[in-house]
């Protein structure tokens, strides 16, 4: 149905567009409009060219209600006849308006009314002011009728904030070039406009643009929602411009809405519509085709952007006349995954032309998009290089002709022959890069033609032929018999005509042969059969001149070589018979009375020897035997046998015991002479254990019975006898063996052993006890269930769940319900699995589409029905407006190919063709994959669908292979094109090679061909597709997919990949000793050593070492490689471990490449971010023709609280942390030393209790600094034994310089926090003793467990082991973080009292200062001194690794730099007592200024207290004076008395108190000290 009109009106918020359906209580469905065969939604407004009523789909009217918004808004306290939506409605039948429209009757429809306008629309606006609170909403249906029929649908109005700002232009007037016959050029995009709303409510900063003059309607149309202005017919010839508006109206209440104008000039000017792009790394060429031939261009306008940003415009000149034009871009987004958008206009010095068709060229890889074989190869690729000229030909290839001294097909090979190299007239050849040919004239040759043929003289005699010889020399090959530098010899026996070691004599002109033993003949040419392999077996052989032979047969011998033997000639038949030959076989003819096979036993049967009518019978060897009649037996029968009559009766055994007497042996139950006799009793007739008692000999018993059994043979049981009834139940006999029990009440069973369980009443709500041996079961009244009837089937009792949601049941809580009236108790509820769509308990909550947020911050959401859309800030709309991307992926392939997917928007489905062809049931068919979120929201590939694409066989996979082979075979003749269309098949075909060995050789073979393609192409191939790296990953992804027990080996000319299983290889090391172009390097070639410890790093059950050797480095060429770099010759060595990281090993890998230049240097390296490096690479020796090498390690101050040990850093930042380290330690080691001097020398500074703990601190950090720098210069190949004790001494120092930290803090703590401490007698005895000797177990303990092994370590630096985890953890990381924590809460407490601010001016007042510089510095120092950087180490754990081990190498190796800083340049203390020392020469044994420097003190009852450089406690600017009887404050020389006291925390007191413990003698040296402390951190 063609659209034709707009509909829409100015006065509408047009939100959302539907249709009614005809359910009434259905939500309608949305729009979908037909036009040109091609359906049109649009969201929010119906957008067509014009409009004709609806074609009736069927003959029956039927009311159709559609509503320009859905949910339609209306803002708060608008006023009546404030417009809310428009409704259209309409019979689809006849195209007449409804008859009747009306609100159903609701509170709701009170506050609105309805209104005609004419024709088929009806506006909705409100008869009230709107008093409603925002985000209250209307609901309530529609009617509609014709003809008696009734359509319904639902409005839905949500109070909304007012709309205060209309959209608004970015320019007043948009100017735009369009073509005359766009539509004939495909350009049916004009360009765009923009405009922006300010609301910051989403919903009323929605807006749609609108063209309403009809003029500009009839060749132009606009997207409501981008604003972009698409051409839908071709201008006519006499228009040159046009000039229209555009409006914008936003969704809001009220709506507003402006305007911009448009101008559009119309031209002939046709832009180019062929292009053809080339993409290589950060540089595309973009060529087109000229429409014009270049007759009417000045120049181009080239625009461009890559991924929709950085839009650039590149002008593009040209000169004369170019069918082809083209240039060059760069940018740095080239890569896979990125989109290039490109259009280009002409300019013909009057006018520009439009825009061409915006062009998209979404980059998978290096190469060529477009219409790229309509344009040379010349234009594409400037292929002739060095000055080359390139001519195109007529098939659009091209040949170049290069400069002199360049040749090749590209001008990129040295042409040495503009040199003239070759001598004696000789003609040069090029052949290849740097290499040529001499054509020689006659009698010269060599490579240079410098040598003469001398053979052209034939100096050689006696018709010897000459050769000529590299060096410009000849030599003579001599005839037979001659000999000679010119064959001027003749020798006879030279060469020596005797064969087979033949002996040669001359004379007189003669030669003749002495034959050794086996041969004959005049030559010795023949063999002596006879006497080398006599063939005679029994006779003599004869020899004969021709070579033949002859047998003399011995006696009784016959055949050729006397083989066969004559038998009846020695006649074995005995007894006179007769010898009968028959064929091969012989026989014997017996006499009579003789038999056998010589006729060697006599027949004595002849003589009758058996007795008593005995059958005589010959036997083989001989002998006789007589068959006896029945009673007699002997060797003759002579004997008579009494048992043959079968006397024995009853089964007995008849025994002879004479000629005529037996004896019978009967079964067990008979007895008597022939067993005729029964024993009854052994029958065992009487049952039940009775005594048995024969009365007869015919088996007659008497049976006594047991107790509780009776009957003739006591078969018969009372079972009521043993009272089997229990409680007291009454036995009933029924049977032999059956009874019943009649049971007492309250008990039950068949013997009344249980009690009844119902009588308690278990059953609940009302359900039927039935007791069931010692259990019970309950008859559960309807709907409820359960063994107590607990349980209640809410699924079917009731609709619960609601909306067509699944009802499950589930155990929970007790519940108190009434049901049917009646309370019930159950033990169980419902969980209703609700449909899409719905929600809450019930299911009966419907969802919205936008719950959730699903736009994010960048966009505003809108319901569509059941689904959203949202429109973002961007300009487009999406399911969300987050910008979320599936990385570009080209490693997902199955048998239907390799395919590149490409960097994805989130919830966008890309579409590929199919590499092989798609099916035949599927001609469109497509590879597909969507990039869609997973359960954490995260958005990532889903598994692709190559379900329509054809799968290739092995076979034909195989097939394909086999071809690829014999086309690589030939280096010189492949291009870089060849090099990447293999490429491209290879990477599709590498599926079938993990499945099938002799594949994998074929895919191997293919590359290894690659490789001798020449340099250049190999270059240019790698530039322009990265073929290189995508072909060593076809390797590196074989090996991995390999799966063997033992060894996979594959060995081509110049690739040999090897892979080993090594789980089984841990105790010895591994070496590799590859070949390469059939020639085996054992000691000379490509050698890998592989330490034990590789096989050990991993735990998996099985781990492959994979080795791939490259006899040239063409697949590994820098990204901007210099002429030292590009050395194709050598050998390429890769090893990988599958799974594992290398890094830290104690003995390094060590390999061995062969040198390719004897005189040139040779250095180690390694590929890394495509260059070679030599970082973490040592080159050990470079001589005997071949370089040693082997790998190097760094250590990071950052080890020694490492919580992740095997999570390693890149080697980077390892290099940089062990500078920082080295740099850091080195500065510390200084700074503590000078600090352990200054506390050492001054007893102004080590009296008191702070003091004395730094100095100690000082000493351990200094040892610990120390030891860690051997500890990282030491590694296990320096030897175990200093490996260990480095790891000892470090985990002692380490743990030593924590506890002093501690030992810091806690003191703090009691100095500035706890303020009033009891005096401790050894002070600082009793800490040395905690913080050295604590330790010291700790590490004792350590290297007892396991002998050592604790201690040793595998990694590459000498450290405690991380194997051991729990002595890891246990003995230093556990104790370190329990001090840190201790140190950290300390540092807060304390740095809270030095921050505090500072009272001043009189005491009394509460003015306040603010924290001073000086109080952040006392913080940072406590933060120093307590080590609370030390956090960063065991936090450094995960993506925070890195930057937590730059801050933590960063402070804690320079920790003792800045204690000298803090405590040393920084303190008055340390400062005044270096003065006085280099002034006087006298050490400062007092704290204070240096004028006062004398004490005193006396021996009695009173105190004397010194001066006031003794005791006075500075804080800030009051002074405060510690005295015997009582507090003296001074403030700028005023004097306050008894009058103030020190109060801090929840403590106080008076600064003159006195400790009870010290007495009169001893000052409380505590208080002072402490405030001394503070005053030094708040002073600094």
């Amino acid at each position: 149905m063609e659209m034709r009109t707009v509909i829409v009106s100015l006065l509408l918020t047009c939100v959302c567009v539907s249709v009614c359906d005809s359910h009434v209580g259905n939500r309608s469905s949305e729009l979908s409009l037909k036009s040109g065969g091609h359906s049109l939604v649009l969201f929010g407004i119906l957008v067509n060219n014009r409009w004709t009523r609806p074609v009736p789909q069927t003959p029956q009217a039927r009311p159709e209600l559609i509503l320009d918004a859905y949910p339609a808004r209306v803002h708060e306290n608008s006023p009546p006849n404030t417009l809310v939506l428009t409704i259209t409605g309409y019979d689809n039948a006849t195209g007449q308006p409804l008859e009747k429209l009306s609100m159903e009757d609701n509170p709701n429809t009170r506050y609105f009314k309805i209104t005609p306008t004419g024709n088929l629309k009806w506006y909705l606006s409100t008869q009230r002011m709107m008093d409603k609170p925002e985000n209250y909403t209307f609901q309530f249906r529609i009617l509609g009728s014709y003809g008696g029929i009734v359509r319904d649908t639902e409005v839905k109005i949500i109070v909304s904030s007012e709309n205060l700002y209309a959209p608004f232009f970015s320019m007043r007037l948009y100017k735009f070039v369009a073509l005359r016959d766009s539509l004939d050029h495909g350009l049916d995009t004009l360009g765009a406009v923009s405009a922006k709303d300010m609301d910051i409510r989403g919903y009323n900063a929605i807006f749609r643009y609108f063209i309403f003059e009809p003029e500009a309607s009839k060749y132009l149309k606009i997207d409501p929602e981008n604003g972009q202005i698409g051409i839908i017919s071709n201008f006519p010839d006499n228009m040159t411009s046009l000039a229209f508006n555009v409006t914008a109206i936003d969704s809001g209440s009220p709506i507003r809405s402006s305007s911009s104008q448009v101008y559009v000039e119309i031209t002939d000017l046709a832009p180019p519509e062929i292009f053809c792009v080339s993409v290589e790394g950060t540089t595309a060429r973009i060529c087109w085709k000229d429409n014009t031939n270049g007759s009417a261009v000045d120049h181009y306008q080239l625009q461009f952007a890559i991924n929709g940003q950085n839009v650039t415009s590149h002008p593009v000149g040209i000169v004369g006349k170019r069918d082809e034009v083209c240039t060059q871009v760069r940018a740095g987004k080239l890569q896979a995954g990125n989109r290039l958008k490109f259009t280009i206009k002409v300019f013909n010095k009057t006018h520009w032309s439009p825009e061409s068709v915006e062009r998209f060229v979404n980059i998978t890889k290096d190469g060529l998009y477009g219409d790229c074989p309509k344009f040379s190869n010349c234009s594409v690729f400037q292929p002739c290089q060095n000055n080359g000229a390139c001519r195109t030909e007529a098939d659009l290839s091209y040949t170049c002709n290069c400069a002199a001294g360049w040749a090749g097909r590209n001008c990129t090979e040295v042409d040495k022959c503009t040199t003239n190299p070759c001598l004696n007239n000789a003609k040069c050849e090029f052949v290849s890069n740097n290499n040529f040919r001499c054509n020689c004239p006659p009698d010269f040759y060599g490579n240079l033609c410098q040598f003469h043929d001398k053979c052209s003289s034939n100096p050689c005699l006696n018709n010897g032929t000459c050769y000529k010889q590299p060096n410009g020399s000849f030599q003579c090959q001599c005839s037979e018999h001659f000999t000679g530098s010119v064959c001027e010899n003749e020798v006879l026996c030279s060469p020596n005509p005797c064969e087979n070691g033949g002996t040669c004599f001359a004379a007189s002109g003669k030669v003749s042969c002495s034959c050794p033993t086996y041969y004959m003949g005049s030559k010795c040419n023949i063999p002596n059969i006879c006497a080398s392999n006599d063939p005679c077996e029994n006779g003599r052989c004869s020899m004969y001149s021709d070579g033949t032979y002859s047998c003399t047969c011995d006696e009784g011998y016959r055949g050729v070589n006397c083989s066969e033997i004559d038998a009846c000639h020695h006649n074995l038949c005995e007894n006179n018979a007769t010898c009968v030959e028959n064929g091969s076989t012989t026989g014997c003819v017996c006499r009579e009375g003789f038999y056998g096979d010589l006729c060697q036993f006599y027949d004595k049967c002849k003589d009758h020897p058996c007795e008593n009518g005995g059958s005589c019978q010959s036997l083989p060897d001989g002998n006789f035997r007589c068959l006896c009649e029945s009673g007699y037996s002997g060797r003759s029968c002579e004997e008579y046998d009494p048992c043959a009559s079968g006397p024995c009766k009853y089964d007995g055994t008849c025994q002879k015991t004479g000629n005529s007497s037996f004896v019978c042996e009967c079964v067990a139950e008979k007895y008597g002479p022939t067993c005729e006799y029964i024993n009854g009793c052994k029958l065992n007739l009487c049952q039940n254990n009775a005594s048995c008692t024969n009365t007869s000999s015919d088996g007659s018993v008497d049976c006594t019975c047991k107790e509780g059994y009776f009957g003739a043979t006591c078969e018969r049981f009372n079972p009521c006898d043993s009272s089997p009834c229990q409680s007291f139940g009454i036995c009933q006999n029924l049977t032999n063996n059956g009874y019943i029990c009649h049971c007492h009440s309250g008990y039950t069973g068949n013997q009344c052993q249980y009690q009844d369980k119902c009588l308690d009443n278990p059953c609940q709500n009302h359900g039927t006890c039935r007791s069931k041996n010692d259990s019970f079961h309950c008859d559960c009244k309807a709907d409820f269930y359960g063994e107590r009837c607990t349980k209640y089937k809410f699924c079917t009792a009731g609709k619960l769940c609601r909306n067509g949601a699944n009802c499950d049941l589930v155990d929970g809580e007790v519940h108190q319900l009434k049901i049917n009236g009646s309370s019930a108790n159950v033990t169980n509820w419902y969980r209703c699995s609700c449909p899409d769509g719905f929600t809450g308990i019930h299911c009966d909550q419907e969802v919205r589409a936008c719950d959730g947020d699903p736009c994010g911050t960048q966009g505003a959401c809108q319901e569509r029905g059941s689904s959203h859309i949202c429109f973002c800030l961007d300009g487009t709309r999406r399911k969300t407006c987050v910008h979320d991307f599936c990385p570009a992926e080209d490693t997902a392939f199955d048998r239907t190919g390799r395919h590149h997917w490409p960097r994805t928007l989130a919830g966008v489905e890309v579409f590929l063709d199919c590499p092989y062809g798609n099916r035949k049931n599927s001609p469109n068919a497509f590879a597909t994959r969507k990039c869609e979120a997973d359960s954490k929201g995260k958005f990532q590939w889903q598994s692709p669908d190559t379900k329509d694409c054809v799968e290739l066989s092995p076979a034909e996979a195989d097939s394909r292979l086999h071809h690829l082979v014999s086309t690589t075979k030939d280096g010189n003749s492949l291009t870089s094109e060849k090099v990447a269309s293999v490429t491209n098949d290879l990477e599709n075909l590498a599926i079938f090679a993990n499945d099938n060995e002799a594949i994998a050789k074929e895919m191997t073979t293919v590359i290894s061909n690659l490789l001798d393609a020449r340099e250049a192409v190999l270059i240019e191939s790698d530039h322009k597709n990265h073929s290189s790296k995508r072909l060593v990953e076809l390797l590196t992804e074989y090996a991995d997919a390999v799966v063997t027990q033992n060894t996979s080996t594959i060995a081509t000319d110049n690739i040999n990949l090897l892979v080993v299983n090594i789980s089984d290889k841990g105790d010895q090391d591994f070496t590799y000793r590859p070949t390469l172009f059939d020639n085996k390097t054992e000691e000379t070639g490509v050698v890998l050593n592989v330490p034990k410890e590789v096989m050990k790093t991993s735990s998996q059950n099985s781990m492959k070492l994979q080795i791939i050797t490259y006899r040239t480095s063409a697949f590994f060429i820098p990204d901007i490689p210099t002429p030292e770099e590009i050395v194709l010759k050598q050998r390429v060595l890769s090893a990988t471990v599958q799974g594992v990281k290398i890094k830290n090993l104690s003995n390094p890998i060590h390999y061995v490449i062969p040198n390719i230049e004897s005189d040139a240097n040779h250095t180690c390296v390694y590929w890394e971010h495509n260059h070679w490096s030599t970082d973490g690479v040592r080159t050990l020796s470079t001589g005997d023709n071949e370089t040693h090498c082997a790998t190097s390690h760094l250590t990071s101050f950052a080890v020694m609280l490492d919580p992740t040990p095997t999570q390693m850093l890149p080697d980077s930042h390892e290099r940089v942390l062990t500078y920082i380290s080295y740099i850091g330690c080195a500065i510390s080691i200084f700074g503590l030393a000078f600090t352990i001097v200054t506390y050492s020398m001054f007893r102004s500074l080590n009296r008191e209790r702070s003091g004395k703990i730094l100095l100690n601190m000082c000493v351990s950090m200094l040892l610990m600094n120390a030891t860690f720098i051997l500890m990282a210069e030491t590694t296990r190949s320096d030897g175990m034994v200093l490996c260990t004790i480095s790891a000892i001494l470090l985990h002692y120092f380490l743990l030593t310089s924590l506890m002093w930290m501690c030992t810091e803090a806690v003191n703090m703590y009691q100095a500035l926090i706890k303020v009033f401490t009891t005096y401790s007698s050894y002070f600082i005895l009793k800490r040395c003793i905690v913080a050295w000797g604590a330790p010291l177990i700790v590490v004792g303990i350590t290297m007892g467990i396991n002998k050592l092994d604790n201690y040793r370590t595998k990694t590459d630096f000498c450290f405690i082991s991380q194997a051991n985890t729990i002595a890891f953890y246990a003995a230093l990381l556990g104790p370190a973080c329990v001090i840190l924590v201790i140190n950290t809460v300390v540092f807060t407490l304390v740095a809270r009292v030095i921050m505090k601010p500072r009272f001043r001016g009189s005491i009394g007042k509460n003015e306040k200062e603010k924290v001073s510089p000086a109080q952040v510095r006392g913080a940072f120092t406590v933060m120093v001194l307590l080590g609370v950087t030390w956090v960063f180490g065991p936090v450094a754990i995960k993506e925070s690794k890195i930057v937590f081990n730059y801050i933590f190498t960063i402070l804690n190796s320079l920790q003792g730099f800045l204690i000298f800083v803090f405590r040393c340049l920084l303190n008055t203390e340390a400062r005044s007592a270096w003065v006085l020392l280099i002034k006087t020469g006298t050490f400062k044994r007092r704290r204070g200024p240096i004028v006062s420097q004398h004490e005193s003190c006396s021996k009695g009852g009173n105190e004397s207290r010194g001066h006031l450089a003794d005791s006075t406690v500075h804080t800030g600017r009051t002074t405060v004076n510690n005295s015997n009887e009582n507090l003296n404050v001074t403030k700028n020389g005023g004097k306050y008395e008894n009058g103030f006291q020190w109060k801090h925390g929840k403590n106080e007191g008076k600064l003159g108190h006195r400790s009870p413990a010290l007495g009169n003698g001893k000052r409380h040296s505590d208080e002072y000290e402490l405030r001394k402390e503070f005053d030094d951190l708040t002073k600094l």
